[in-house]
């Protein structure tokens, strides 16, 4: 009566693929958080240090002897340095965080499409039971219909 047809989904190539997709994305959605994360560590350092020099700076005016022009040099260019490393390794940030975004954007696409497929499969996958099920229920109704027609015949009389 039961068939031993399995359910086989013509796409599953196309499922196959989707979800290598989506599992490449996350994995370089790893990477990129990670190197997000490292350079946001580096521009809170550099900004740190920048803060650090400037306090130095203000801490100057208390200071007893006369400064000298070398000193003061020194200490403005090296804000200004902090300054610029502090604005490039931001603009940096700012390029991951776009790059990253776009990643993200890209991923949920992924998984939307992979949800898709999931679902058509889903939905083919009960339609197959479906028909299997009334292709049984149509076997045993004429497995029982013959059985009936070829069994003893009844005597119509009693």
């Amino acid at each position: 009566m039961g068939s031993d047809r399995r359910f086989q989904y013509a796409l599953q190539p196309m499922l196959l693929t989707r979800q290598w997709e989506l599992d490449r994305l996350r994995s370089e959605l790893g990477e990129m958080n990670t190197a997000w994360a490292a350079q946001d560590a580096s521009v809170k350092a550099l900004l740190q240090r920048q803060q650090a020099s400037m306090q130095e700076w203000g801490g100057l005016e208390g200071a007893t002897g006369p400064l000298s022009v070398d000193r003061f040099v020194m200490l403005a260019r090296h804000i200004d340095d902090c300054g610029l490393q502090a604005r490039r390794a931001q603009e940096a940030l700012d390029a991951l965080t776009q790059r990253r975004d776009e990643l993200t954007d890209r991923l949920h696409l992924a998984q939307r499409a992979l949800d898709a497929v999931q679902e058509h499969r889903g939905k083919m996958q009960l339609r197959f039971l479906q028909d299997r099920v009334s292709l049984d229920f149509k076997a045993a109704d004429d497995q029982w219909g013959m059985s009936r027609a070829t069994g003893p015949a009844y005597d119509s009389e009693s």
